[in-house]
Formats: C-alpha cells, structure tokens, sequence
C-alpha cells in the first residue's frame, strides 16, 4: 500500500514554521543584480491552486 503524499497550499506557509511538502511550477525567473544583496535567482512560483509567490535565492 502506497502512501499519498499531501501537500501544503502556498497559503498556509507561515515563517514560524518550516517543516512543509509543497508542489509548485515556476511561471516566471529572472536573475537580479542589487547593491544591498547581490546576484540574485528570483522566482514567481504557483502551486496546484493558483495560489502565487515571490521567491528569492541567493
């Protein structure tokens, strides 16, 4: 017997917690040179509700 994995909508992320399975699709990158932080991975990311994000990697 095969478990199903769940996942959580990007809504529910809260920075309190960090222990979450999420499934998204990137809609949208760029990368990003700014004075205070750098090179920058930016990211518009969208999970299986529609529910968007903004992400940002180092």
């Amino acid at each position: 017997m095969s478990k199903m994995t769940t996942f959580v909508p990007l809504t529910k992320l809260r920075p309190f917690k960090d222990n979450w399975k999420i499934q998204v699709k990137c809609l949208h990158s760029w990368k990003q040179n700014t004075p205070f932080a750098g090179d920058t991975f930016e990211m518009v990311l969208a999970d299986q509700w529609g529910n968007k994000i903004h992400a940002t990697s180092k």
